[in-house]
């Protein structure tokens, strides 16, 4: 504890810290609270930050506090948005793919709308293929080819599209396969 009071920024003080709370103790509240301490202290540096957060995301998930992990999930990408677009689009991502794993197929569409509405406005290509070609794709395998593009014209109207654009081509592409039912859309990982 005294070296990260003395040096905030210590990230080996942080993990040993939180290592030995781990073996000290099995309270999940007193070690969510040591891990916002320490997105706290790395809240420059957005990467470590996004770490930390994460990590207590998990926590809150499993001691069934979706809505609060979904919370700090929100924060790290909104925060991220601008100046790390890749940070942002990795949270939106984990949130689909986390309801791609658990939800029934009605609440995995209203987690991809939620995805594409809180995170997508604006956003570009990395985007469109970490959130919404892994959706689509998925929606694909299962033969639900009217969503499938019900979620390439939600993400349309939001993306930021330039004309011509690699974007533009591949949203194209996308929409052409889907309509066509073309074997061998991926699904996501």
């Amino acid at each position: 504890r005294r070296a990260v009071t003395l040096e905030k920024r210590n990230r080996a003080g942080w993990e040993t810290l939180l290592a030995a709370a781990r073996m000290e103790t099995k309270d999940e509240i007193t070690m969510e609270g040591l891990l916002r301490e320490a997105a706290q202290a790395f809240q420059r540096y957005p990467d470590l930050e996004a770490a930390y957060l994460s990590r207590l995301a998990d926590s809150l998930r499993a001691r069934g506090l979706t809505s609060e992990a979904e919370d700090e999930v929100r924060k790290i990408a909104l925060k991220n948005q601008s100046a790390r677009g890749d940070l942002s689009v990795q949270q939106a991502r984990n949130t689909l793919l986390r309801a791609l794993a658990t939800e029934p197929l009605a609440e995995q569409i209203k987690a991809y709308n939620s995805v594409v509405d809180a995170y997508g406005r604006g956003a570009g290509i990395a985007f469109f293929d970490g959130v919404v070609t892994p959706f689509v794709g998925h929606l694909s395998s299962l033969g639900e080819k009217a969503e499938a593009l019900r979620a390439l014209d939600r993400a349309s109207g939001v993306l930021r599209i330039e004309p011509r654009s690699q974007l533009a081509e591949d949203l194209k592409t996308w929409r052409k396969m889907v309509s066509e039912g073309k074997q061998g859309v991926a699904a996501p990982p």
